[in-house]
């Protein structure tokens, strides 16, 4: 959706919009359509939880849309992260620039399994024990093998912290 398509220039978005940096909210400065007043928040959201804005009938998503207007630069090949990981909340000190890998470290956990973060249950005839493993750069990488999940997902955070920086999520 927004990367096939430019950005405006940080001109025309400033014509077209004003920003909130302490609430995150866009606001329209002009009529955009018949049914947008001026002061009128900006775009909705998509299936995803993004907040998106069309400008020029392509539709960009909100927090690229506020990184160009608040820096004057389309991050391009970079992701505009949400620190704290809420897709609607793009209050500027919320939001900063990460490589796939970084925004990937970021995410909440997916598992189904109700393990932690890192951590996945390995069966044998014996007992059952939980491997801990974490992904960089798209390897996975094996942390070891423990007996209980909270020792598992230890070693995943220890990992995370020294790999990923910032941007480790523990959960």
């Amino acid at each position: 959706m927004t990367k096939a398509n430019p950005l405006p220039s940080q001109a025309e978005l400033d014509e077209l919009l004003s920003y909130e940096p302490l609430t995150g909210v866009l606001r329209w400065k002009v009529r955009s359509a018949n049914c947008v007043q001026v002061g009128d928040v900006a775009g909705g959201f998509d299936d995803e939880g993004y907040r998106v804005v069309g400008v020029n009938h392509h539709r960009y998503l909100a927090h690229r849309v506020i990184w160009m207007m608040a820096h004057g630069f389309d991050p391009a090949e970079l992701v505009v992260d949400h620190r704290d990981n809420d897709r609607a909340n793009n209050r500027l000190a919320n939001l900063r620039l990460a490589t796939i890998g970084q925004n990937r470290a970021n995410a909440c956990s997916n598992n189904q399994s109700g393990l932690p973060k890192g951590v996945h249950k390995k069966r044998n005839r014996f007992q059952d024990r939980f491997q801990a493993r974490i992904n960089v750069d798209g390897v996975r990488k094996h942390l070891g093998m423990f007996d209980t999940p909270e020792l598992a997902h230890e070693a995943y955070c220890v990992a995370a912290q020294k790999v990923f920086g910032e941007f480790w999520r523990a959960a």
